[in-house]
């Protein structure tokens, strides 16, 4: 029995001038968009940015944005999410073919054009990205009904050079249908005209992803416009169980002013060389935009006093807004709360950057005065000095925007 015939070609060129029945782009949440997906949402008038800049997907899930009086080539425009930076690795890269092809079914697209999605990120060869989507794409396609099946497929790359390494790995690719492979050159379609600047509805700020995946110690940082590789390391699970012994010891309950400034000195200091030394994150924090950073951890990091971090000079929960958030290892995870809950059986916020009840002592040897009595259903703000050394500057819980803990 022959083969059904697909059509793969590889373009090189501008994907916003790209024809085809549905262009499709990813999305990282909360990134402000960059490269492709920049280009097709400011001539889409911004319509990316106001649908899903405040909008949290998981990977995989896809969204349907029309494009009919745009300058696009394209009528229809198909948004992929690849969830949080810190989840998409290379082993996540088929579910995104397959989140490709499902979104072709739902928009009755028999034809589909798109980029390399993740190829920015992950650190891999324009070719292993390209390989890996298209093992996952091609699945979804065969389990379609044949007369819902896409049919053709264009991949748009404008490096020629990453383009021939495209083309030399999926000349050998293993698939159900009778790969038929070609090549062109992008002709520039679109018609310029006037299209309104997109208004980002999210803050500029870098988020740090501090997780540990298995025995692995994983660092990732996001910041504006597009997200770094993320970086392993075995996870100093001895540290980490030491600061925490010594933790309300040396500090919480030390009386002494000097020791406990001292051992708080420590332990930052035991964060950064233990955690993020090979990460070589301080120059992204020092410049972290917007004066805004978000540690993203999970259930092995949470529970360390990440408020206590030390960079070489720099103390960051000193000098910028620091806010948590934590990533839940649930099925069918869901989007992180606004609502600024607690995990159970802590008392470490996950999303607000306020200091934790039980390091109101902490933030009083650092010359913050707490008010009383506390009024019920109200946020404590400390009342802080804003001179001297080794003091932070106060801030108002209304500077830091809800979108921004999302």
């Amino acid at each position: 029995m022959t083969a059904q015939p697909f059509t793969l070609t590889l373009a090189q060129g501008d994907v916003v001038d790209v024809q085809a029945s549905l262009v499709a782009v990813g999305h990282v949440n909360d990134v402000v968009p960059s490269g492709a997906e920049a280009a097709i949402d400011q001539l889409l008038g911004g319509a990316i940015v106001r649908h899903l800049g405040a909008r949290r997907s998981r990977l995989g899930t896809t969204h349907l944005l029309p494009a009919l009086s745009s300058p696009l080539a394209s009528p229809c425009v198909g948004v992929v999410s690849m969830g949080d930076g810190e989840e998409l690795d290379a082993s996540r890269l088929p579910e995104l073919g397959v989140a490709l092809a499902e979104l072709a079914a739902v928009a009755g697209a028999r034809d589909l054009a798109t980029v390399l999605l993740g190829a920015g990120s992950l650190g891999l060869r324009a070719g292993q990205v390209a390989e890996a989507l298209l093992s996952g794409l091609l699945g979804a396609v065969a389990r379609q009904p044949a007369e819902q099946r896409l049919r053709e497929l264009t991949i748009v790359e404008r490096e020629p050079q990453r383009l021939q390494e495209v083309q030399s790995a999926l000349a050998t690719l293993r698939s159900p249908f009778g790969l038929h492979l070609y090549t062109e050159q992008i002709a520039v379609r679109r018609v310029l005209a006037e299209v309104p600047a997109a208004t980002s509805t999210l803050v500029d700020h870098l988020r740090l992803g501090i997780t540990r995946t298995g025995d692995q110690l994983k660092v990732t940082t996001i910041g504006d416009g597009a997200f770094d590789p993320a970086t392993l390391s075995p996870f100093p699970a001895e540290v980490a169980q030491r600061i925490a012994g010594s933790l309300r010891e040396e500090v919480l309950d030390e009386q002494d002013d000097g020791r406990r400034l001292a051992a708080m000195d420590g332990i930052g200091a035991q964060l950064h060389h233990a955690f993020l030394a090979e990460a070589d994150v301080l120059r992204r924090v020092h410049d972290s935009p917007g004066g805004y950073l978000v540690l993203r951890l999970d259930e092995a990091t949470v529970d360390l006093p990440w408020e206590l971090l030390a960079l070489d000079a720099q103390q960051p929960a000193l000098e910028l807004r620091v806010a948590r958030q934590l990533e839940l290892r649930t099925p069918g995870r869901q989007a992180s709360t606004r609502s600024g809950r607690t995990r159970a059986g802590s008392s470490l916020p996950t999303t607000r950057p306020s200091p934790p009840r039980t390091w109101r002592h902490v933030a009083t040897s650092r010359g913050c005065s707490w008010p009383t009595p506390a009024t019920p259903g109200r946020r404590q703000i400390p009342d802080c000095p804003t001179s001297g050394p080794g003091r932070p500057a106060t801030s108002s819980a209304a500077s830091w925007p809800p979108e921004h803990a999302g």
